[in-house]
């Protein structure tokens, strides 16, 4: 299933309206664009965002931040695209390789193939909407990326302007910011290797380290543009090197700034609406003399070889993806993972759902989505990760529908989109993490064909004693002075630290309760039996944030030993980690225990052929 590009995938039977959305309505066409950057194995993900009617010569080319920093920045550069569309300047965003939807583990990439990776895009930019001109737009990492790659140009048309947008400028900062951010929220010292959930590689460390104000390259023939806050690491330095250059520098202060680097995404999405609306404004600045159009040069044909295109082949992969439109009017986005190297016997086996887990993106909480689905694959099953409605790139419908039959009706497109592919599951498994765990517990009660539930961070019941068990806890596992310090912020007595003692520097804490329209005890073991008595196999995976040792104790006694013992159900807790299981290790158990489960639905042999005259 690899539709060209230009033909994002809309199934036939999503153009009927539904039940309670009032008259049909013509169907609109896909507002962006899933796009495939390559032509092989390795071809990274896109999302084009095409304009209704171009007022521009100029494209947006947007680059990524790094790890943690590129999730939580989702919401913001998806809000960049849309109103640049609307000002009819098109624009691109897209993973580089080992990273979001794009193939490859994490840790499998490196800034050597991330700078080619934003020359492949700029390419296929220029292709997709005829613009003579590109304008390059990153954020922390990726605005240090697109500044070395465009010292690699050669023989390629330069981008107009290169938009810094709080750009990593002293690498060896960057590094100890990461490593204090890791340590006070998955309390492991001394961890090199990690980043709030991402593999920080040796290479990749070594890198960053090499990244000086003093030393970055200043490419001849574009402008820069530095949006950031006065107190910006190597800020100084950095515009003195670029005016004893003589190289054009547009220096734009930002009063605040956005901690990109934190691990409190799930139910919250920045949106700096300051800062987009000074990237907005130099986006529409009317470009100079056009660059000339050129083809696909030989030069990038001989560095995709080696780092973008044919540097991967199908065969060592084990399952394909495709990102595509679905739904009503085509405005739900997914990425489909399905098997390469097994073949397609119709119904055989069930088809797995992973769903959005609060407000983050379909690739999950550190990229937790994809490795599950890329899991289910290498056992033979097709997965779809998708976002809800009005979450990650999926926009509104029309639709008059609650907010939960929005939810259920998008789960039902993503059932027939999987039904659609050449495994055609007729049965489903749905797999989520707090909210996704709800809505897919939810879906579960009113649709027979979920026959799994693999729900992370569930609901959860404290009792008066919770409270003094989790602050126990946290002594021991903070120590006394962080503990102190995230009461004092919670209660509002301590704000947030000052951002010039690097040192001492604190996050706020996220919100570790959030509003969850939870059942009663009581009515969440009824659902359970009931489900459990359907068939359904439930796997329960809790974390120890909220969860302890106590409380699991006491839900044990008060909802599953109504349960009985069935051997479809079990109930798990994993240690030493957060509520989005920030730490590799966490998530690798996760990951195993994911496989270990999928175990349990032994593949249905083929129905036999009718023999020729039976009745």
């Amino acid at each position: 299933m690899t539709p060209p590009d230009s033909l994002p995938a809309v199934p036939a039977h999503d153009t009927a309206p539904r039940t309670g959305t009032g008259a049909p309505r013509r169907q609109r066409p896909p507002f962006i664009r899933p796009v495939r950057i390559g032509r092989d194995a390795g071809a990274l993900a896109g999302i084009y965002q095409p304009v209704a009617e171009p007022r521009s010569e100029t494209a947006v080319l947007i680059c990524n931040p790094f790890g943690q920093e590129a999730i939580r920045a989702q919401r913001s550069l998806r809000v960049v695209a849309e109103r640049l569309s609307r000002q009819g300047v098109p624009s691109l965003r897209f993973d580089y390789f080992g990273t979001g939807d794009s193939p490859g583990e994490d840790g499998s990439g490196h800034l050597t193939r991330w700078r080619q990776d934003i020359l492949l895009a700029d390419v296929h930019l220029r292709q997709l909407s005829g613009c003579q001109a590109t304008i390059w737009m990153g954020l922390r990492l990726g605005a240090t990326l697109a500044l070395q790659a465009a010292e690699l140009i050669g023989d390629l048309p330069r981008p107009r302007r290169i938009i810094l947008w709080e750009p990593v400028l002293d690498g060896e900062q960057y590094l100890g910011h990461l490593a204090r951010m890791n340590e006070f929220w998955t309390r492991q010292r001394n961890v090199t290797s990690e980043a709030l959930g991402f593999a920080l590689t040796t290479r990749i460390r070594r890198h960053l380290e090499a990244i000086r104000p003093d030393g970055l390259p200043l490419p001849a023939g574009s402008v820069l543009d530095l949006l950031g806050t006065q107190d910006l690491p190597g800020r100084n330095t950095f515009i003195g090197r670029c005016r004893e250059h003589g190289v054009p520098l547009h220096d734009l202060l930002l009063e605040s700034t956005v901690e990109w680097t934190s691990n409190t995404a799930l139910d919250s999405q920045w949106v700096p609406d300051e800062a987009i609306a000074a990237l907005l404004e130099i986006c529409a600045q009317p470009a100079g003399t056009a660059t000339k159009e050129a083809p696909w040069p030989p030069r990038l044909r001989r560095s995709s070889s080696q780092h973008g295109e044919t540097g991967m082949d199908a065969s060592v992969i084990p399952y394909r993806e495709e990102t595509l439109c679905f739904g009503p009017e085509a405005r739900l986005i997914g990425t489909i993972t399905q098997p390469a190297d097994r073949p397609a016997l119709p119904g055989s086996q069930p088809g797995l759902i992973l769903l959005n887990a609060g407000m983050l993106p379909r690739v999950g909480p550190h990229r937790l989505n994809v490795e599950l689905a890329r899991t289910a694959a290498a056992q033979g099953l097709t997965a779809i990760r998708f976002d809800l409605p009005g979450l990650g790139d999926s926009g509104f419908t029309s639709s008059r529908l609650s907010h939960e039959d929005q939810t259920r009706a998008a789960i039902e497109d993503a059932m027939a989109l999987l039904a659609a592919t050449p495994f055609a599951p007729d049965r489903f498994l749905i797999a989520g993490l707090c909210s996704g765990a709800d809505a897919g517990f939810q879906m579960a009660q009113n649709d027979p064909r979920i026959v799994g539930l693999f729900m992370m961070e569930p609901y959860y019941f404290p009792n008066r004693f919770s409270r003094m068990f989790r602050t126990l806890r946290r002594v021991r596992e903070y120590g006394l002075r962080r503990a102190v310090i995230r009461i004092a912020q919670k209660l509002g007595i301590a704000g947030a630290p000052h951002a010039s003692n690097e040192s001492s520097a604190l996050p706020l804490p996220a919100p570790e309760e959030t509003v969850r329209q939870a059942p009663s005890p009581a009515r969440f073991a009824h659902d359970l039996e009931v489900l459990l008595k359907r068939g359904v196999d439930i796997r329960l995976v809790y974390a120890n944030t909220l969860m302890g040792r106590y409380d699991l104790r006491h839900h044990h006694h008060h909802i599953f030993s109504r349960l009985g013992q069935p051997a479809h159900f079990a109930v798990e807790m994993v240690p030493h980690t957060d509520h989005v299981f920030t730490r590799i290790e966490a998530r690798r158990h996760l990951i195993r225990g994911m496989a270990a489960w999928l175990q349990h639905f032994q593949a249905r042999p083929p129905a036999p052929e009718a023999e020729p005259g039976a009745a």
